[in-house]
């Protein structure tokens, strides 16, 4: 982005003081003109990968049609526009206001009753909750998440994707979880051998348990929940390919997969051994898995009208 550094202090070229060093060739010019220098997208993009933004080669040229808006450059004022962007919450911390409901004693049907009661808008959300003592993150930052489509108020099917967005925290919990046990263990064939003493071929809740103790895991909370969401793929024993599968797990990947499926017309629950059907064969994640965690009630079959 053609700056500089100044006793560890990042210096744009176009502010450089006199005493800086070295300045830009064009600083002078530019400034008994008034113009402002800008970089073209390949420099924009070869800026953000030198320093350290790790997707700038797949995300930077967006970013620059973003901040350009239909111009061939980008300077400093442009590039500052990112400090006023609005972005949604986090699911992290989507997932501490859902539970802050709950400690409440609020069903999301409930909770939707009362701030729908005065129109949910953003003003009276931010009231509401303020009064309740919700000291989490930025509340407007919340309410744009639950505001699906973009209308500046919440529907009630916006408002149900909060048990969704928890529900994806704590696999972001469990992926962690599952990256502390293979490194514990180095491999898979490792894990198996501390789950399976007995060498059956397939581990129970029992022998998963025991394992996770026998490790001394730091969280064996969500390590052990790893297994209620695999159960519900096979039997009350679990097969050592669906660690592999587990192995592949991608948070990320299974949000990005759930607008490509699409249940058949006139459905009313959809059963996990009939899930896979509804799967779009660009869906890259096991579709059972995928199952398994939108089941959010853990009865093996989601409302046509909860999945929506």
């Amino acid at each position: 982005l053609d700056c500089t550094f100044d006793g560890g202090r990042l210096v744009p070229a176009e502010v450089l003081e006199a005493d800086a060093g070295e300045t830009h060739p064009g600083a002078g010019v530019q400034a008994e003109l008034g113009l402002e220098l800008s970089v073209n997208k390949e420099e924009f993009v070869d800026g953000l990968a030198r320093v350290g933004f790790v997707p700038a080669h797949s995300d930077g040229p967006a970013i620059f049609d973003y901040l350009a808006s239909g111009g061939a450059g980008v300077g400093i004022t442009a590039f500052q526009a990112l400090d006023r962007l609005e972005c949604n919450a986090p699911r992290a911390s989507l997932a501490e206001f859902r539970s802050f409901l709950s400690e409440r004693g609020l069903s999301l049907d409930e909770a939707f009753a009362i701030f729908a009661a005065n129109g949910f808008q953003c003003d009276t959300f931010r009231t509401t909750v303020t009064d309740w003592g919700f000291n989490g993150h930025d509340v407007d930052a919340i309410f744009r998440a639950l505001d699906v489509d973009g209308s500046g108020e919440v529907s009630q099917t916006g408002f149900r994707t909060l048990d969704l967005h928890r529900r994806m925290s704590e696999m972001d919990n469990l992926s962690e979880a599952w990256r502390w046990l293979l490194g514990r263990c180095g491999s898979i064939e490792t894990l198996v051998q501390q789950v399976d003493t007995a060498k059956s071929g397939s581990f129970t809740l029992e022998g998963w348990n025991a394992a996770i103790d026998r490790l001394s895991h730091p969280n064996p909370d969500d390590a052990k929940k790893i297994f209620d969401l695999l159960q519900p793929l096979q039997s009350c024993r679990i097969e050592y390919a669906l660690l592999d599968m587990f192995d592949k797990f991608d948070v990320d990947l299974i949000e990005a997969s759930l607008p490509s499926i699409r249940i058949p017309q006139g459905s009313s629950d959809i059963y996990a051994v009939d899930f896979k059907e509804t799967c779009s064969p660009t869906v890259v994640v096991d579709p059972g898995l995928i199952f398994s965690v939108l089941d959010l009630e853990r009865v093996g079959h989601i409302g046509a009208s909860e999945f929506s």
